[in-house]
């Protein structure tokens, strides 16, 4: 038996979330049988599975696919303006985890906190081989290991950066995003998280699988992604906090993000996030055993 899934993943999403959507996608294909994957935006992701772009596509294209394609669908971030169409004749299951807009069909998430305890949880899970092999067109570069901080959406950087010493680039500012693994893999690192969201987390689990550990301020999200012994905990708002535990890598890592994979592999599963996704497809549409 096989199931005709579609996914349409919404525009905007940042590269350590369409690395972990790909990873998903990947493994879940054996199990179903048949995947697509539309985006309105499909630059910028790695790998081998091939996504289309719903952009590039007709009214008559389009139109046919709504009309025709899939009996189950997955949105991934925002639903788009045309998602009750797909919902009058196919299985429809949604996942939000940050930018939330309105939702539709089966709620779930992928991220702790996000819909309110109405929805479905799914696990996430992380492939260290997709991270060490990904493709980049970047030059291989020498130099120190490169200190990033990662700000939630909105959020200044906080005054005390500017003195910690070596001075950390900022992630999106002045690194791109999509650059950043890529470095992290040929120079090693260090993360900086003054503050925590599910999202960010998603980047410390990435970065420890490349042995990069994350110095940041006791949270939930990170405690249940890494372990709390998976990260360096920051205990205090002030600048003096965040000098005394950069000054602390000087004789080298503490051994966190070797923990922090421990966990990931032993907690994240590929086979427990494919059986919880095909779980939930299961509650609409008949699935393959």
């Amino acid at each position: 038996m096989t199931l005709k899934v579609v996914w349409f993943v919404s525009s905007g999403m940042k590269p350590w979330e369409k690395r972990l959507l790909l990873d998903l996608a990947e493994a879940l294909v054996p199990r179903v049988g048949s995947l697509k994957i539309f985006s309105p935006d499909v630059a910028g992701w790695e790998g081998g599975f091939p996504l289309l772009s719903w952009r590039d596509r007709d009214f008559l294209s389009r139109a046919k696919t709504l009309l025709v394609e899939g009996r189950l669908w997955h949105f991934w971030g925002q639903a788009p303006p045309w998602a009750r169409a797909v919902a009058f004749r196919a299985g429809l299951v949604h996942t939000q985890w940050r930018d939330l807009g309105p939702w539709r069909g089966l709620i779930s998430t992928i991220v702790p906190c996000c819909c309110d305890g109405a929805g479905v949880r799914l696990s996430p899970f992380f492939r260290a081989r997709s991270l060490w092999l990904g493709e980049t067109t970047l030059r291989p570069s020498e130099g120190t290991p490169l200190q990033v901080l990662a700000l939630p959406k909105g959020r200044p950087a906080p005054s005390w950066a500017e003195s910690l010493a070596p001075s950390p680039v900022l992630l999106g500012g002045g690194l791109r995003e999509e650059e950043l693994l890529p470095l992290w893999r040929e120079r090693g690192g260090v993360l900086l998280l003054p503050w925590v969201t599910p999202d960010l987390a998603w980047i410390a689990a990435q970065g420890a699988l490349v042995g990069v550990p994350t110095l940041a301020r006791p949270g939930a999200a990170l405690d249940e992604l890494l372990g709390s012994e998976g990260y360096v905990p920051v205990r205090g708002d002030d600048g003096e906090s965040w000098k005394r535990a950069t000054a602390s890598f000087r004789d080298g890592p503490p051994p966190v993000a070797a923990a922090a994979r421990r966990r990931l592999e032993d907690r994240y599963s590929m086979e427990s996030a494919v059986d919880g996704l095909l779980g939930l497809y299961g509650r609409l549409v008949e699935v393959p055993s």
